[in-house]
């Protein structure tokens, strides 16, 4: 009978042991696979970020651009309607 029991205790000794082992590699699995997608995602981010601040910057520069011609085609327009008019005028002098 004490055979038994000793049998039991030692079986039961080893399946702890062996949980413990695997709890063990699950936490190690896990604080790698965390700190590993932390690290991904933490340059992915900085990559991005810097993609979409790039992108924003371009942006900005071909608004600037745009409205800075928009403002030169308003004077050329205005600037050609004033030396129309004045063409007229001398042309009417003149004639």
């Amino acid at each position: 009978m004490l055979g038994i029991v000793r049998g039991l205790l030692d079986q039961t000794e080893y399946h702890l042991s062996q949980a413990q082992i695997e709890v063990n590699l699950a936490e190690q699995t896990a604080r790698i696979l965390s700190s590993s997608s932390t690290t991904y995602a933490l340059y992915a981010y900085t990559r991005w970020d810097w993609i979409l601040r790039g992108s924003i910057i371009g942006c900005m520069f071909i608004l600037f651009v745009t409205v800075t011609q928009c403002c030169y085609l308003q004077w050329l327009i205005r600037s050609l309607k004033t030396r129309m008019t004045e063409l007229h005028a001398l042309r009417d002098l003149k004639g």
